[in-house]
């Protein structure tokens, strides 16, 4: 992902864009699944993209 916003740098805000994009999927969709109110999860992704695009992390109950 890295070397294709190298190549064209008008796709530098595409990563973030996608991540806000999917997280809000994400939590619409974790709500309707758990029956809990959409309001009880964060508004905005609480991970920054770094930590998302690292193949070795996922969160622990505690990241949140």
């Amino acid at each position: 992902m890295e070397l294709a916003i190298e190549d064209s740098p008008s796709l530098k805000s595409y990563p973030t864009e996608q991540l806000e994009d999917s997280y809000q999927r994400a939590r619409r969709q974790a709500a309707k699944q758990t029956g809990i109110q959409i309001s009880v999860f964060p508004e905005e992704c609480p991970y920054f993209l770094e930590l998302v695009l690292d193949e070795d992390w996922l969160p622990e109950a505690s990241d949140i």
